[in-house]
């Protein structure tokens, strides 16, 4: 396919527009140790400007009594519900149950969020290393609260 050609299939595919909701939520998708630690397989050198700019997004939220919905992925020991993915790629290892790299960081000795709403699990999204998933994660969401799930 040219690069016309795939261009004006996206414009096709993509052109849909959506509008902003009435209660706009905050998501921070795998904001883990693992992307911060040097010697990590999973480092990344700009990850930590990444943390600083969803710091403001967080204060901002927070600040809004918006909801707030933090993920990470939490695999089973030995990545028994990982599957062939976890198997192809070993540094997934680090986001093992328990991992201190497969957290959420912490600042100055303590976690840097002061509320935890726990998400309920999703039996459909069993075996495939996620839990938490779907619509239902905020059952009851209380402003001030941030939520967490184990994707």
């Amino acid at each position: 396919m040219t690069r016309a050609g795939l261009a004006a299939n996206y414009a096709a595919a993509f052109s849909g527009r959506l509008e902003p909701g009435k209660r706009p939520a905050l998501l921070l998708v795998d904001m883990v140790a693992v992307y911060l630690e040097p010697g990590s397989d999973l480092y990344c050198r700009t990850a930590q400007e990444a943390v600083k700019a969803a710091a403001l997004l967080l204060a901002s939220a927070r600040d809004q009594s918006r909801a707030i919905v933090h993920t990470n992925i939490a695999y089973e020991p030995g990545g028994a519900d990982g599957g062939v993915f976890y198997r192809k790629v070993p540094a997934l290892a680090a986001f093992e149950r328990g991992s201190p790299v497969g957290a959420f960081p912490r600042e100055r000795g303590r976690h840097p969020l002061a509320h935890r709403l726990p998400l309920r699990a999703d039996p459909a999204a069993r075996g495939a290393g996620r839990e938490g998933a779907g619509q239902e994660a905020l059952p009851g969401h209380r402003a001030g609260a941030d939520a967490f799930a184990g994707l």
